[in-house]
């Protein structure tokens, strides 16, 4: 079962710590000169493949478009245009993005024949515990078992760092959202209301699943 303090660190955010300095290569790699890449698992054999590949720095402004054209085709039934704004002012600046890097946060690009369409972010603490900070798909791509597809990646990345269990915040209107990662072993254990500034609040579930240790495990129990 999720600790109180971990929810409590979910809502209130960790030390993001400085920048890195410039000139620092990629944002992250599981291991460091690990050569070969984790397998991609298909949800849908029908589905396009999808590979995966680390973020660099070069990346930054590539995940900040990607991040404009979903965002405001999957939110503007939930959030003002305003907020929308806020957020993507807010969640992907330059600097922004570099502290999430320097704290600890992994990043991958998700591309079909080398074209990124879309991507996620990551991080593993202590106690066993991993976060799934982003993961976001374009809309043309939604619907063809390739979120799945990400989220097994992401599950067998937090599995190879020993996590047992990983959180997301999720809009609580998101209601496509609230089932897909329902239908993946996800499960609702809290709610919260975080200021965030500028007159915007995020109203959101706190949802998690357990994880399997076995990388090629990540769905032993998901219908």
């Amino acid at each position: 079962m999720i600790s109180q303090t971990f929810i409590k660190t979910l809502k209130w955010g960790g030390d993001h710590g400085g920048a890195p300095e410039e000139g620092q290569g990629e944002f992250w790699t599981l291991e460091e000169g690990c050569a070969t890449p984790l397998p991609v698992f298909s949800a849908n054999p029908e589905a396009p493949a999808l590979t995966f590949r680390p973020a660099t720095v070069a990346d930054i402004p590539l995940v900040r478009d990607l991040a404009e054209r979903i965002w405001r085709a999957s939110y503007s039934a939930m959030l003002a245009p305003e907020q929308i704004d806020y957020m993507l002012a807010w969640m992907y600046s330059p600097r922004k993005l570099a502290d999430d890097v320097a704290a600890g946060t992994k990043w991958e690009i998700a591309l079909i024949q080398e074209v990124p369409v879309g991507y996620f972010a990551v991080s593993a603490s202590e106690g066993g515990h991993a976060v799934l900070h982003k993961i976001y798909l374009l809309p043309e791509y939604q619907g063809r078992g390739l979120g799945q597809t990400m989220l097994e990646r992401v599950f067998a990345l937090a599995a190879m760092h020993e996590a047992a269990e990983i959180t997301l915040r999720v809009n609580r209107l998101n209601a496509r959202a609230l089932r897909a990662y329902e239908r993946a072993g996800f499960r609702r254990v809290d709610s919260i209301v975080s200021d965030i500034g500028g007159g915007f609040v995020m109203d959101d579930y706190i949802l998690v699943r357990a994880l399997s240790t076995n990388a090629g495990d990540v769905f032993p129990h998901t219908p």
